[in-house]
């Protein structure tokens, strides 16, 4: 799930880990919101929009690769 969030998160040379820690939640969590088996909430999903501000919500959640949009 996510590919371009993926991309993203090789792009700036971060893990999983680093991601969780900066939107304030646990690995395992973070890996469990990432496979699909739990959903992210708005609030960590813009949390996230933040770290990637280049990158808007609809590109880093879509389910299917796309381009990178703007926000």
């Amino acid at each position: 799930m996510f590919p371009n969030l993926f991309i993203e998160l090789k792009r700036s040379k971060s893990t999983q880990q680093q991601l969780a820690e900066r939107i304030g939640i646990s690995h395992s969590s973070m890996q469990n919101k990432l496979q699909g088996r739990t959903q992210f909430t708005l609030k960590e999903m813009r949390d996230i929009q933040a770290v990637f501000a280049d990158c808007s919500l609809d590109y880093l959640f879509s389910e299917y690769g796309s381009k990178r949009n703007l926000p």
